[in-house]
């Protein structure tokens, strides 16, 4: 009998190459994503902030091959999940759920909130799961160039808003997009809102990349340009920025405490909060005088009204996406919480506080290991949070978009800066070994 022997070494060897090669490539294709979404992303902010959406889900879809991958879910993608599951439950008696859409019909499908809520949040979750994965080298470039587009693009629309939007709509005429100027103008505005969300992990970024100097140059521009474009939401949540990135910064344990029993009380206790305080203020909408500014008054009025519908239907809320077809609310109720409230009830109420309670959680975690990133990580949900509070709807997918870029961007930030820290470590430890 003959034996004969087989080497399959070369064979090992050559299947080792492959794998290797293919992850190098996979891994080259998660970069790119990442270069070409923060080289867009400040771009969007003044052009078409609308696109974040877009962008986001066009950039979890090139990263879906990470769904096939097993991996532990997270706490926070499950209390997500719970809540579009809850949501999709009150759709079914909500006023807003459209009985005969046809789906051949682009406008009548994407009026279906319920659906767009299934496809955000399996294409920005893989957006995120993917920049947890982005190589601490091409991270760090990724955060430069958004950093200084993103200082160009504050200078632009500093500048702009002075000279009364003429570059603004001049883009317009370009592309044959022209408005009402009264639209155009308050479209410009319009770019503050990701600038204030992105100006404390942003200007951390860049005093991480080769130019920190233009680190306090960037916070500066982005204070300026969301003073000049006179939104009262954005400079708030500019000042609770700053706080929040003090106050975890600095405040170890007890500040994170802090802000997980803040977002509790906001998102339990606003409806009671909106009562006491308009019935003590006794403020309405002939009380402009009073507030400052019609817009305040109008808030005021819009918040006692969504006030009193929750009181009718605490528990189960009135569905889905109805405070679009509620007679006295433009769209939504121009409050998070109490849009939460309105219509997902308390067990929507209770979702929302949770996973805001969980975010700080991990903002605790990453605060041991870097402070200075926990601030900023806090200062953007901070900011994130008033301008909840104040403007937009909680289902908006530009909105929802900006906050995924956001926590991509942070991720990036933490995964690059932890490689970092070990380099320097080991650096530390050479001449200990020699």
């Amino acid at each position: 009998m003959t034996v004969v022997m087989l080497d399959i070494a070369p064979l090992r060897a050559w299947t080792l190459a492959r794998r290797h090669s293919a992850a190098r490539l996979l891994q080259r294709h998660r970069d790119g994503v990442w270069l070409v979404s923060a080289g867009i992303s400040p771009i969007l902010a003044f052009v078409a902030s609308m696109g974040f959406a877009a962008t986001v889900a066009l950039a979890g879809l090139l990263y879906a091959p990470f769904l096939l991958r097993q991996r532990r879910m997270s706490p926070g993608f499950a209390m997500l999940g719970v809540l579009l599951i809850w949501g999709l439950i009150t759709y079914s008696w909500s006023p807003a759920l459209p009985l005969h859409a046809d789906f051949s019909k682009y406008k009548q499908v994407e009026s279906i909130t319920g659906l767009k809520l299934v496809f955000e949040f399996a294409l920005y979750g893989t957006f995120f799961l993917g920049a947890t994965r982005i190589t601490p080298k091409n991270g760090r470039r990724g955060l430069t160039l958004f950093g200084v587009l993103t200082l160009a693009i504050a200078a632009v629309a500093f500048t702009d808003a002075l000279d009364g939007g003429r570059v603004y709509v001049g883009l317009r005429e370009l592309f044959h997009q022209r408005i009402r100027s009264d639209l155009e103008l308050r479209d410009l505005d319009r770019v503050s809102y990701p600038l204030a969300v992105w100006a404390a992990p942003l200007t951390l970024a860049m005093t991480r990349s080769r130019w920190p100097r233009l680190a306090p140059v960037l916070a500066v521009a982005i204070f300026l340009a969301c003073l000049a474009l006179g939104k009262d939401a954005t400079v708030a949540a500019l000042i609770a920025a700053l706080a929040a990135y003090l106050l975890v910064r600095y405040g170890g344990k007890k500040a994170i405490w802090a802000c997980m029993g803040a977002c509790v009380l906001y998102f339990t206790l606003a409806p009671l909060a909106v009562a006491l305080v308009l019935d003590h203020v006794h403020l309405a909408a002939n009380g402009a005088q009073q507030v400052g500014k019609v817009s305040w008054a109008a808030r005021l009025d819009i918040w006692r009204l969504t006030e009193q519908l929750v009181e009718q239907k605490p528990f189960t809320g009135w569905g889905l996406d109805a405070a679009r077809t509620i007679q006295g609310i433009p769209l939504h109720p121009h409050n998070a919480a109490l849009q939460i409230w309105l219509e997902l009830g308390l067990p929507g109420a209770t979702i929302a506080a949770m996973l805001f309670t969980w975010i700080f959680y991990g903002i605790g975690e990453l605060q041991t290991e870097d402070a200075e990133m926990a601030g900023a990580a806090a200062g953007a949900v901070a900011a994130y949070l008033v301008i909840g509070a104040l403007s937009f709807g909680v289902w908006q997918e530009w909105w929802l978009g900006l906050g995924a870029l956001t926590a991509g961007m942070i991720a990036v930030d933490a995964v690059a800066r932890v490689n970092e820290r070990a380099h320097a470590v080991k650096d530390d430890l050479l001449p200990l070994l020699d």
